[in-house]
């Protein structure tokens, strides 16, 4: 591990002196957490770190987001211990689906990372997005349907007057329009 750290820093500094940079080591991300709860119940979150080659990234500082419609928010933050885990305990919401983010912001040695949990949460009522508690009366039903006629009427007094010129030879020159003397 010590060799490991020792080619990484000189790596580092040949990329300064260079003018290079050096690649940042690949990670990966795991979460897991129930995928159900009950309203007020806390959800325990567990997030792991790793290379690429699954081995534990130790002392990373973690951060937990709630995700929602217009961007994420910041709940708390965790370090990964020996083994790359870090856990998180997340209490507050107000939704009945709510998405949580764990980050990695990575280093100058290591690539950023993230990974989703998506919780659904069981006691919450949600209201009706339209509210309609009654069906129109019969005046304003009748209202509606001889204002619908009277469009639709309109429609076929256009299309039979269309009907009448094609008939008719259609517009001559000048714009004026033929007529069939009887």
């Amino acid at each position: 591990m010590k060799a490991a750290v020792v080619l990484l820093v000189l790596a580092g500094i040949l990329g300064m002196i260079t003018g290079r940079a050096v690649a940042a080591v690949s990670t990966r991300l795991s979460v897991t957490g129930p995928s159900t709860v009950g309203m007020g119940e806390e959800i325990s979150v567990e997030a792991r770190l790793t290379t690429a080659d699954d081995r534990p990234i130790a002392g990373a500082v973690l951060t937990l987001f709630q995700v929602g419609a217009v961007g994420q928010r910041a709940m708390s933050t965790a370090t990964t211990d020996a083994y790359g885990i870090a856990w998180f305990l997340h209490s507050e919401f107000t939704v009945a689906y709510l998405s949580l983010r764990v980050a990695y912001a990575g280093d100058a040695a290591r690539a950023p990372a993230n990974a989703d949990l998506s919780v659904e949460i069981t006691g919450i009522e949600v209201a009706p997005a339209v509210v309609m508690p009654h069906t129109p009366s019969l005046p304003v039903k009748t209202v509606l349907f001889l204002l619908l006629g009277i469009v639709w009427l309109t429609y076929a007094f256009a299309a039979s007057s269309i009907l009448g010129i094609v008939r008719e030879g259609g517009p001559r020159r000048g714009g004026e329009t033929a007529r069939v003397v009887r």
